[in-house]
């Protein structure tokens, strides 16, 4: 096109295009493969630990089996945990067995949390014609945990016997636990007392926590798909964060 034509000059419009241009940032990730316990895969919902002064990261895997009858009807499962810590150059040091849910083994954990002391789990099962979720706080040091009961009366967005699910969980630097259904965000302590809870008409996109404790929320707010802080004192979101309207997905 002609600068001249428009009132601009030729470096004018590099300039702007150069900084409308995506860049693909190099070398902030190297891939490298990790050793897995034999028998075991990873569980890609459990947000991992990671200790920033050392290095170290510990990870949460489990080991299913499933159970049929002799027509190859479903029967049972059983699920085995373990974590198993790496150092900074990800060299496995440690493994260890874990009975996240104590003697239920027929327990998955859906969405995981993995603290310096303790994992926080998200947990399903089927009754009464829904699924009833759980959480579970499984303290690494003593091998014991503690189990909600059924969440899903905490929700107040929630219709009985219409469709329901828990898709996020995230714990802030105080240790209270967020839930995340499809438009509702549930706060718990570690006593698993609710909090509060923020209802949304729109669909909560994901969650996260942030290095200094605090959790964020991906959605369709007022002006578009953004990030939102959840404040815990005003119990509700502080101003949404928009990366611009060529963004695809959070």
């Amino acid at each position: 096109c002609t600068s001249e034509k428009n009132g601009t000059t030729d470096e004018t419009v590099t300039e702007e295009q150069n900084e409308n241009t995506p860049q693909m940032l190099t070398s902030v990730f190297k891939g490298n493969t990790l050793t897995l316990p034999e028998g075991f895969r990873i569980i890609e919902d459990a947000s991992p630990y990671y200790n920033k002064d050392s290095g170290e990261i510990i990870l949460l895997f489990v080991k299913d089996d499933y159970f049929y009858d002799d027509n190859g009807d479903y029967v049972s499962s059983n699920y085995v945990y373990k974590t198993c810590k790496y150092d900074k150059d990800l060299n496995l040091t440690q493994e260890k067995d874990v009975e996240l849910f104590g003697d239920d083994h027929e327990a998955y954990a859906n969405n995981c949390v993995i603290l310096n002391d303790k994992i926080v789990c998200l947990s399903s099962k089927r009754a009464d014609n829904e699924n009833a979720f759980s959480v579970t706080i499984y303290d690494m040091v003593s091998g014991e945990s503690k189990t909600s009961e059924s969440i899903n009366g905490l929700f107040d967005n929630r219709e009985e016997g219409g469709w329901f699910y828990v898709n996020n969980l995230c714990v802030n630097g105080d240790g209270d636990i967020y839930l995340g259904s499809e438009n509702e965000i549930l706060v718990l302590n570690d006593s698993f007392v609710k909090k509060f809870s923020i209802p949304m008409d729109r669909w909560i996109n994901s969650m996260a926590s942030s290095p200094a404790g605090d959790i964020y929320v991906t959605s369709y707010f007022d002006k578009g798909s953004g990030i939102a802080k959840v404040n815990p004192e005003t119990k509700s979101f502080g101003d949404p964060i928009y990366p611009g309207d060529n963004t695809r997905q959070i």
